[in-house]
């Protein structure tokens, strides 16, 4: 199943002060902008200002948990209460996961799951994978011991969140099911967002040459101040073959199974705007997927200054 194409994966939401606003995976339009620009400028001067970040709820909907063991799937779930659930096909037990994406830079604090026993204690775990070994590691785990009774499980958790992709999984019993879940996180502290006119920053039909399918490419971006935590950029892809995706994450990351720009025929020019984390050398990475080939091209438009 491509996870990039699955409109989904865009469902979630974050929650700030309770109201609902556009996460973080969620696609935004952007420019166009094609014409080939000069070297990058100097940064403006660091703002002195400083803003504390209060806690924040990334809200995990019970449609973004998806089988990793499961005899049999998985099926909807709606017990008498009326919520909509996720849970193992009747008569057989399974792990559902579900991504947790947040800022990079943002502290865990706690994790709700909300989830129905079943026939047996179910389990509730949040993990962390090793991009390059595949490793899972966990970080923190809660258990729902009563039979049939839908509960919160509640488990604390404080990590810096990096690289490393972060899921909840839930171990469900017969019968079990999980409706959701909830992150209670803080974002890293944050002098301001420096808005700056737009620097080009890699056209690859200048430089590199055409994206094919599985290509990484890495944009540096180490002239910029040293608390720069994330980018701001716009993403234009033209001279399109087939149908295909771009995604834009941390470099020595992972993509988090999500697209930032998409393009479906050939000869298309299409644009997005979004802010990626600085990764590995201050670097953010981008690749492609499906059938076709693009040129690349990448905007900055501003950065966020840590504390």
């Amino acid at each position: 199943m491509d996870t990039h194409a699955d409109s989904r994966a865009l469902s979630r939401r974050r929650v700030i002060g309770g109201l609902g606003v556009v996460g973080a995976g969620t696609l935004v339009s952007g420019t166009a902008v094609l014409a080939t620009g000069s070297a990058a400028t100097a940064a403006p001067p660091i703002p002195t200002d400083v803003a504390a970040p209060g806690p924040r709820t990334e809200v995990v909907g019970y449609l973004d948990f998806w089988p990793l063991e499961s005899a049999a799937g998985y099926v909807e779930v709606r017990p008498t209460t009326g919520r909509f659930g996720r849970g193992p096909a009747a008569g057989f037990g399974g792990v559902l996961v579900a991504p947790v994406r947040l800022p990079a830079g943002s502290t865990i604090t706690t994790v709700r799951v909300r989830v129905r026993s079943g026939a047996g204690p179910a389990t509730v775990r949040l993990e962390s994978t090793d991009v390059s070994t595949g490793e899972v590691t966990v970080l923190s785990q809660g258990t729902v011991a009563t039979n049939g009774i839908e509960e919160f499980v509640v488990f604390p958790v404080t990590i810096p969140y990096g690289n490393p992709p972060l899921r909840i999984a839930a171990d469900l019993p017969p019968s079990g099911a999980v409706y959701g879940a909830e992150v209670v996180y803080t974002p890293v502290a944050s002098r301001h967002f420096v808005p700056i006119a737009a620097q080009r920053r890699l056209d690859t039909r200048q430089t590199g040459g055409i994206v094919t399918p599985g290509q990484i490419r890495t944009v540096a971006f180490d002239d910029l101040p040293d608390n720069v935590t994330a980018v701001a950029l716009n993403l234009t892809l033209t001279g399109t073959t087939g149908g295909g995706w771009l995604a834009g994450y941390p470099a020595g990351g992972s993509t988090g199974g999500t697209s930032t720009v998409n393009w479906t025929a050939s000869g298309q020019t299409i644009a997005n705007s979004t802010t990626v984390g600085l990764g590995s050398n201050r670097q953010v990475a981008l690749t492609t997927g499906g059938t076709g080939n693009t040129h690349v091209i990448v905007d900055l438009l501003g950065y966020h200054l840590s504390a």
